[in-house]
């Protein structure tokens, strides 16, 4: 239940949206929900941060949500999160955990972006949660093989 503060927020967040203001939009939004959770706000910011194509924010706070699949508009919101983000190897995931064939398909980056992310990966001396949502981005043989190439490095040095 939104208090008469967050309303105020909400308030001042459309009017920021009607003038195209996203950032000003999202700053009272995430003040809204700093006060106190509140579902459609956060549904609210996750639509902002899309609109602002900030796709990794949006993930990160639709993931955040308790339950991703009883709210079908939480469910989209998540379904669009994987597909701006491509997200393809959590989409898999999802696919066979709920075995829908009619969920909106997810698509890996291109390859030449995919072999960056993996390059970028191996150079990390600290391994982010950023770094790994970002293995999601791969097709599923590359992130199969990529997965196998590193616990073969890391069994490699623990035996050294």
């Amino acid at each position: 239940m939104t208090n008469l503060s967050q309303k105020n927020l909400i308030n001042l967040a459309n009017e920021s949206i009607e003038n195209k203001d996203l950032t000003q939009a999202e700053e009272y939004l995430e003040e809204a929900l700093n006060l106190s959770y509140d579902e459609n706000i956060s549904k609210s910011l996750v639509k902002v941060y899309l609109s602002d194509n900030k796709e990794d924010q949006a993930y990160d706070l639709v993931k955040e949500e308790p339950d991703l699949f009883s709210d079908s508009e939480i469910f989209s919101l998540y379904l669009e999160t994987l597909a701006r983000n491509n997200y393809f190897i959590e989409f898999l995931q999802l696919k066979k955990l709920l075995d829908n064939p009619k969920i909106k398909e997810v698509v890996p980056e291109k390859l030449e972006k995919q072999m960056k992310i993996m390059q970028a990966f191996k150079k990390k001396s600290v391994i982010r949660q950023k770094d790994y949502q970002s293995l999601f981005k791969l097709n599923l043989t590359n992130f199969v093989n990529f997965s196998k190439s590193i616990l073969i490095r890391v069994v490699l040095v623990k035996s050294f």
